[in-house]
């Protein structure tokens, strides 16, 4: 994954404490999100979604229909190879996981891939 971000001035790192999340909260969505993970992954060797090999990934946990239409289109242009594409399927299952999703979206892939293709924020 990539992602440049520009720089931060000193009003808007103390602005942004009355919006940050705290360590706790974060390590609890984190916790609840491999929870998740494992549940769905229960009776095969996988725990983690980036263990799950890219067959099964296609095969037996797909996204939602439609989902990958963003992902094919920049495979399509080069932007992605077919093994990145198998990566940002797997950060796709993580970003559903953390937000209590069952199973990635246009949305979530599309955040993936923008992560992968290191948008600017």
């Amino acid at each position: 994954m990539k992602i440049e971000l520009e720089p931060v001035g000193r009003k808007e790192l103390l602005n942004d404490r009355n919006f940050a999340e705290s360590s706790q909260t974060v390590a609890r969505r984190v916790a609840q999100a491999r929870d998740r993970a494992a549940y769905r992954l229960r009776g095969t060797p996988w725990r983690l979604n980036a263990e799950v090999p890219g067959s099964e990934l296609r095969r037996t946990w797909a996204p939602a229909p439609g989902s990958l239409r963003v992902l094919e289109r920049s495979l399509e242009r080069g932007q992605i190879s077919a093994r990145g594409l198998v990566k940002v399927i797997r950060v796709a299952w993580t970003i559903a996981d953390l937000t209590g999703k069952p199973r990635p979206t246009r949305d979530e892939c599309a955040v993936a891939l923008g992560l992968w293709l290191g948008i600017r924020r």
